[in-house]
């Protein structure tokens, strides 16, 4: 008996080890794994078919607020219900796939939709493109907490449910979700077809995609950072400064709970790093360019 017990306990050992050694070889499984179970603020779920890249990215400018960019693993249209349906139980009256998903093609699917409630309001933009090179399956939720008393207009009808069309049911194939991951750009390679950001020494990006949402262009992308955080953060800075806005970047550092959160914005992108103490650290890029 003691030596069967003996012969168990090595080998959860070793699964242990193995796991630890995957992990650090591999982020992204370790992220695939860890997150599944991990909730959302503000009431919501990571849903089936979704997988959390990085946090959620905590919004202080105006703030408060938050997004989080998700790879998508099922079926487009089942995905962006699975969010629409937690949306409308927390009173967000979001509509459905039947109207949130167009069809560009047998292969591409985008979805999108927004609501708000009091002082609240939630964004879903998802897109699935199994054809496109490289493959895409993301989606980015965002919350809006309206700040200093304002307040956001309120949509009061909730859709009724209905099943997503089947014409929204594409998902990409494990060969393509590997396709995906391999074509992650490097350090020194643009993130993105705009090129607006290129990866910096020191980080590594988790996901990167077009969401396809705005006018001239789009992008959101969550990195690790591996290097100095002040540092990386720093010189994406830089890399933002450089591009034309009417407005001066805003820049601000606060402190959410656990979190450090700096931020920089102007009018079309925006850099967000998040550090925890013992913990690793994010940084998340968006842009979005009008025509």
């Amino acid at each position: 008996m003691t030596t069967r017990r003996a012969m168990r306990g090595g080998l959860v050992l070793a699964a242990i080890i193995l796991v630890v050694l995957v992990c650090l070889i591999e982020e992204t499984a370790c992220t695939l794994a860890s997150t599944t179970t991990r909730s959302l603020p503000s009431g919501f779920r990571i849903a089936p078919g979704s997988a959390l890249r990085g946090p959620a990215f905590q919004q202080i400018i105006p703030g408060p607020g938050w997004v989080a960019m998700l790879a998508v693993t099922g079926k487009a249209g089942s995905v962006y219900d699975a969010y629409a349906d937690q949306a409308q139980a927390l009173g967000f009256p979001i509509e459905t796939s039947a109207s949130a998903c167009q069809t560009r093609s047998a292969s591409e699917v985008p979805c999108a939709g927004e609501a708000s409630r009091a002082r609240q309001q939630f964004e879903i933009a998802l897109r699935v493109c199994s054809t496109c090179t490289p493959p895409v399956a993301a989606l980015v939720l965002t919350y809006v907490g309206a700040a200093n008393g304002s307040s956001v207009a309120t949509t009061s009808t909730i859709p009724s449910k209905s099943s997503p069309p089947s014409s929204s049911l594409i998902a990409l194939t494990p060969a393509q979700q590997a396709q995906a991951h391999d074509a992650l750009p490097d350090v020194g390679e643009p993130i993105g077809p705009g090129g607006t950001f290129s990866v910096v020494k020191g980080s590594q990006v988790l996901a990167a995609a077009s969401l396809t949402q705005c006018p001239a262009g789009d992008l959101a992308a969550v990195l690790r950072v591996t290097g100095h955080p002040t540092d990386v953060y720093t010189k994406y800075q830089g890399q933002l400064r450089m591009q034309q806005s009417e407005n001066p970047p805003r820049s601000r550092r606060k402190r959410v709970g656990a979190l450090v959160v700096n931020q920089t914005r102007d009018d079309f992108r925006s850099i967000t790093l998040v550090q925890q103490k013992g913990s690793r650290n994010y940084l998340m890029l968006q842009e979005c360019l009008g025509s």
